[in-house]
Protein backbone atom coordinates (compact mmCIF):
# COMPACT_ATOMS: atom_id res chain seq x y z
CA UNK A 1 0.00 0.00 0.00
CA UNK A 2 1.41 3.62 -0.79
CA UNK A 3 2.13 5.61 1.89
CA UNK A 4 -0.72 8.49 2.53
CA UNK A 5 1.19 11.94 0.97
CA UNK A 6 -0.87 14.12 3.18
CA UNK A 7 0.08 11.81 6.36
CA UNK A 8 3.84 12.08 5.52
CA UNK A 9 3.65 16.00 5.28
CA UNK A 10 4.89 17.55 8.58
CA UNK A 11 2.17 18.46 10.85
CA UNK A 12 2.06 22.18 10.74
CA UNK A 13 2.27 22.47 6.62
CA UNK A 14 -0.72 19.74 6.74
CA UNK A 15 -3.10 21.49 8.69
CA UNK A 16 -2.45 24.85 7.07
CA UNK A 17 -3.55 23.48 3.97
CA UNK A 18 -6.38 21.37 5.06
CA UNK A 19 -7.62 24.81 7.20
CA UNK A 20 -7.31 26.68 3.93
CA UNK A 21 -10.31 29.13 3.41
CA UNK A 22 -10.70 27.44 -0.75
CA UNK A 23 -9.33 25.03 -2.45
CA UNK A 24 -7.43 27.31 -4.17
CA UNK A 25 -5.93 28.51 -1.33
CA UNK A 26 -5.23 25.00 -0.30
CA UNK A 27 -3.72 24.03 -3.35
CA UNK A 28 -1.42 26.76 -3.53
CA UNK A 29 0.04 26.22 0.05
CA UNK A 30 0.50 22.48 -1.18
CA UNK A 31 2.67 24.08 -4.54
CA UNK A 32 4.46 26.30 -2.25
CA UNK A 33 5.01 24.19 0.70
CA UNK A 34 5.59 20.48 -0.78
CA UNK A 35 8.34 21.53 -3.15
CA UNK A 36 10.68 19.12 -5.40
CA UNK A 37 8.48 15.73 -4.41
CA UNK A 38 5.95 14.24 -6.96
CA UNK A 39 2.26 14.80 -5.74
CA UNK A 40 -0.17 12.87 -6.88
CA UNK A 41 -3.13 13.94 -8.71
CA UNK A 42 -5.42 12.08 -6.28
CA UNK A 43 -4.03 14.49 -3.36
CA UNK A 44 -4.60 17.43 -6.12
CA UNK A 45 -8.32 16.32 -5.81
CA UNK A 46 -8.36 15.57 -2.30
CA UNK A 47 -7.08 19.24 -1.31
CA UNK A 48 -8.76 21.51 -3.45
CA UNK A 49 -12.17 19.14 -3.06
CA UNK A 50 -14.04 20.87 -6.10
CA UNK A 51 -16.02 19.88 -8.60
CA UNK A 52 -12.55 20.56 -11.04
CA UNK A 53 -9.93 20.19 -8.88
CA UNK A 54 -7.27 20.45 -12.19
CA UNK A 55 -8.88 24.18 -12.63
CA UNK A 56 -7.13 25.14 -9.55
CA UNK A 57 -4.02 23.74 -9.62
CA UNK A 58 -3.94 25.18 -13.28
CA UNK A 59 -4.35 28.60 -11.75
CA UNK A 60 -2.06 28.11 -8.91
CA UNK A 61 0.98 27.35 -11.91
CA UNK A 62 0.68 31.17 -12.89
CA UNK A 63 0.27 32.88 -9.38
CA UNK A 64 3.25 30.86 -7.79
CA UNK A 65 5.53 32.14 -10.93
CA UNK A 66 5.36 35.45 -9.73
CA UNK A 67 6.73 33.93 -6.38
CA UNK A 68 9.47 32.25 -8.22
CA UNK A 69 7.45 28.54 -8.18
CA UNK A 70 7.53 26.49 -11.10
CA UNK A 71 4.59 24.11 -10.94
CA UNK A 72 4.56 20.91 -13.90
CA UNK A 73 2.15 18.71 -14.47
CA UNK A 74 3.21 15.72 -16.29
CA UNK A 75 -0.07 15.76 -18.30
CA UNK A 76 1.81 18.09 -20.38
CA UNK A 77 4.66 17.11 -22.74
CA UNK A 78 6.51 20.47 -22.48
CA UNK A 79 6.68 20.21 -18.25
CA UNK A 80 7.22 16.53 -18.10
CA UNK A 81 10.01 17.04 -20.44
CA UNK A 82 11.68 19.12 -17.34
CA UNK A 83 10.66 16.15 -14.52
CA UNK A 84 13.90 14.55 -14.76
CA UNK A 85 16.07 17.97 -14.75
CA UNK A 86 15.09 18.00 -11.44
CA UNK A 87 16.17 14.22 -10.46
CA UNK A 88 12.55 12.86 -11.30
CA UNK A 89 12.76 9.53 -14.08
CA UNK A 90 10.03 7.59 -12.82
CA UNK A 91 6.46 9.48 -12.83
CA UNK A 92 2.54 8.72 -13.49
CA UNK A 93 1.14 10.79 -16.20
CA UNK A 94 -0.94 12.50 -14.42
CA UNK A 95 1.64 13.80 -11.32
CA UNK A 96 2.22 17.48 -10.07
CA UNK A 97 5.57 18.96 -9.11
CA UNK A 98 6.89 21.76 -7.74
CA UNK A 99 10.24 23.41 -7.75
CA UNK A 100 11.76 26.77 -6.78
CA UNK A 101 13.18 28.14 -9.88
CA UNK A 102 16.75 29.05 -9.54
CA UNK A 103 17.46 32.80 -8.88
CA UNK A 104 18.99 35.39 -11.38
CA UNK A 105 22.90 35.51 -11.22
CA UNK A 106 23.17 32.36 -8.78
Amino acid sequence: MPPNFMLDLPPDIRERILTSASGREAIRILFESVTGRLIPRSVIEQVAQQKDPLKRAREAKEVLAQKGIRVLCATYKSDRDEFPKYGFQEFADDDWLSVRAPQAGR
